[in-house]
């Protein structure tokens, strides 16, 4: 869990929590609110036998072996198991709320002719797909800085990458070192993602919320610096997805 329930502040509640009656109540007196938060979910889950999946939760290959789907299993071993979750608002209420970062901006890159890179599709016998290693690798270091650029360019702002603080979900390590060289980025800047990588895996959607909340835990523990940042994910497509993040004041607090 990226923001566990203990490290919530009165007003960052799920929405729509404890709608009995009792349970509301129960809430509203530990000064917790109701409508201004939205919750999302991922979560990535090869539990033997489990064929439900809850409302409002992602489950991606949460399904037992299949005889008739053999091939799926491969999938299934290479990535890893997890869940994040994060809080998402608006015009938040201080101090009674108090977020950590603001999404400034959200955009979607297919890059065209690569759709037979990288693909994904979930079956009876959980996610099947393929991917063409050799050619995946170096699609987003080939990309990823017209992105950055046409994302913080629409925004009016002038950075540089390495002032950037960066929570890039990893893939595989190979991605990560083509981004380091193709942005001539400061070693350590992809540390969370490579951290994250390294202790969890790949773990597909999931992946990026573990590399931002240990980026959140690099700003306030050990001082990591930077007030605009980027968020990215990678998918079929191929697809780079860029978010521009930047960093309130009440982590820098933290």
């Amino acid at each position: 869990m990226v923001f566990p329930e203990s490290q919530l502040q009165p007003g960052q509640r799920l929405k729509g929590a404890g709608k009995d009656s009792a349970s509301r109540e129960k809430e509203e007196r530990r000064g917790w609110s109701f409508d201004e938060a939205v919750f999302i979910g991922f979560v990535h889950e090869h539990a033997v036998g489990q064929r439900e999946i809850k409302k409002g939760i992602d489950g991606v290959a949460a399904a037992a072996p299949e005889i008739a789907y053999p091939h799926t299993l491969v999938g299934q071993a290479s990535f890893g198991d997890g869940a994040g979750v994060v809080i998402v608002g608006a015009d938040a209420v201080e101090p009674v709320e108090r977020p950590l970062f603001e999404m400034v901006s959200a955009s979607q890159t297919v890059v065209p002719g690569t759709d037979h890179v990288l693909t994904m599709r979930l079956t009876e016998g959980g996610l099947d797909g393929h991917l063409l290693t050799r050619e995946l690798i170096p699609i987003a270091a080939e990309n990823i800085e017209l992105c950055l650029s046409g994302a913080f360019g629409q925004l009016g702002v002038g950075v540089e990458w390495n002032d950037l603080f960066w929570a890039v979900h990893p893939g595989m390590r190979a991605i990560l070192d083509h981004i380091d060289s193709a942005l001539a980025l400061e070693p350590g800047k992809l540390a969370a993602s490579r951290t994250v990588l390294r202790e969890y895996g790949n773990m597909l959607g999931a992946t990026v919320i573990f590399v931002l909340n240990e980026q959140r835990r690099r700003m306030e523990e050990d001082g990591e610096g930077g007030e605009w940042g980027v968020m990215m994910g990678f998918g079929p497509g191929f697809t780079i997805e860029t978010m521009v993040l930047h960093a309130t004041r009440n982590l820098k607090e933290n």
